[in-house]
């Protein structure tokens, strides 16, 4: 019984966007109410040990709801903006806490299983019906020279999800919970999902990690296969969206055209846009209107707010042209936004979390892990700091697991006396 639970879980991890009701949110909450579900069974048994890094994310999540019923009280927050704000806050402490609670029951093969639905939903999308999978979720987004969304609402989030579980992947096989066959075809199918979703942003995390691996490759392994294999396919990756018409129609291929020919034309896309201007909004709103204070949770003081001409102009050179334009709705710069300095220093201390063992560790002992998962996390962290909702469970799922693995070879991490 304790395994179907644990499989539970990582269903509803690596299924974040589907829902049997309507939600009225693209990030379903099932995995965070399963979490705190766990959490309070553990409360009544008694058995409810809080890892002592998750002790910061559950006093900012209280911060968080309390700066949230003092703006409502004062009329200055919703109740809809609000709580969809909150969620994010508290995932990023029950998500972690079950995925610690649950370490043992994780299986490797669940998570090629997972690979196997999503790429075949993905390709019925692309070669048969383009609407395949839209009545399990809240809404499923496309246009002409877009990819396909599988079981994600936009291309953009199908490809930020390959890239997730490329990371997790490597953290299976590090900790030897997925084999070596299995990890490989997990690899393979999340890179064929980031081609079809031919998500600009997608492509571009790929490519880093890709750069990444290839340096370890060569500096670390001393494998001239895996040298000549990561170059060969970074090359292949290459020639498809600049020559293939099917990849360089799409709007991945386009996007890279532009930047190879002029970077400042990428303004004209909005979504490009909106992630260049994501944190500056947020720090220069957070920090600077509000003098550290941020806007609140769910407020919505100032929304409408132009940002200031001299800042407009600056922007303007380098292509960026925003507004305010409502809230700072994602990533983990929201909490600089609504929480200003708080939310500042939350930020630093999840990514000290993800850096630490780098930070305090011995380097020739964790070598090794740089690519696997550290390398990795840092590609998360810099994903999910300009965009996406801070509800997506595979975010806290990653933290928790760090976690875990900080816990299990904290000696190892010790530097030599």
């Amino acid at each position: 019984m304790k395994k179907k639970y644990g499989l539970i879980f990582m269903i509803l991890i690596f299924f974040p966007y589907i829902t049997p009701i309507s939600t009225g949110v693209d990030t379903q909450p099932w995995a965070l109410i399963f979490s705190m579900i766990v959490f309070i069974y553990s409360m009544l048994e008694n058995n409810f040990g809080v890892n002592k890094q998750l002790v910061v994310s559950l006093l900012i999540a209280l911060i968080a709801t309390f700066s949230f019923v003092f703006y409502f009280l004062a009329g200055f927050s919703t109740i809809i903006e609000g709580i969809r704000s909150l969620l994010g806050y508290w995932s990023l402490f029950f998500i972690p806490y079950t995925t610690i609670k649950y370490k043992d029951r994780m299986d490797g093969k669940y998570l090629k299983i997972f690979c196997y639905i999503w790429v075949c939903v993905a390709l019925i999308q692309y070669f048969i019906y383009p609407d395949f999978g839209i009545s399990i979720m809240n809404r499923l987004w496309r246009s002409g020279n877009r990819g396909v969304t599988a079981l994600a609402p936009e291309p953009a989030w199908l490809g930020r999800w390959g890239v997730f579980v490329i990371i997790i992947n490597d953290y299976f096989k590090m900790n030897k919970l997925i084999n070596s066959k299995d990890y490989g075809i997990v690899f393979a199918i999340c890179i064929l999902l980031i081609f079809l979703s031919a998500s600009g942003m997608g492509i571009a995390w790929l490519s880093v990690y890709l750069v990444l691996r290839l340096l370890v490759e060569i500096l670390y392994k001393k494998s001239i296969k895996n040298v000549i294999i990561t170059i060969l396919s970074m090359l292949a990756f290459s020639f498809m969206f600049l020559q293939i018409p099917m990849f360089s129609n799409s709007r991945a291929g386009i996007l890279i055209r532009m930047f190879l020919e002029n970077p400042s034309s990428l303004k004209i896309f909005a979504g490009v846009t909106l992630r260049l201007g994501n944190p500056i909004r947020a720090f220069y709103g957070g920090l600077i209107v509000m003098r550290g204070l941020g806007f609140g949770i769910g407020s919505t003081i100032l929304s409408d707010t132009l940002l200031p001409q001299w800042l407009i102009d600056t922007l303007s050179i380098t292509g960026i042209d925003i507004y305010w334009g409502g809230r700072v709705r994602g990533g983990l710069v929201s909490f600089v936004y609504e929480l200003g300095i708080i939310g500042l220093v939350y930020i630093a201390y999840i990514l000290f979390i993800f850096i630490k063992p780098i930070v305090i560790g011995n380097k020739k002992k964790i070598k090794e892990h740089i690519i696997c998962f550290y390398g990795g996390l840092l590609i998360i962290f810099a994903s999910q700091f300009i965009e996406g909702s801070m509800m997506n469970p595979l975010f806290s799922f990653v933290l928790g697991l760090n976690m875990i693995y900080l816990k299990e070879n904290r000696k190892k991490l010790k530097k030599p006396v």
